[in-house]
């Protein structure tokens, strides 16, 4: 069966057809795939926080 989407794409140019699957459109992969994405993102957003506080914490102790 062909899956599409980047990451289907990317198991198959790299051999791991096995590992190919449908991640939304099966129920149990949905949750795990949504779950993965939406951690992505927060990390994301919260590492940017975190270094901007890094960097006024930086320029307040040098002045």
């Amino acid at each position: 069966m062909s899956y599409t989407g980047v990451l289907n794409y990317l198991l198959g140019a790299v051999g791991l057809e096995s590992w190919q699957t449908d991640f939304i459109g099966n129920a149990n992969n949905a949750i795990w795939s949504m779950s993965v994405i939406e951690i992505w993102k927060t990390v994301g957003f919260n590492m940017v926080i975190y270094l901007a506080a890094l960097q006024v914490n930086r320029s307040l102790g040098q002045s």
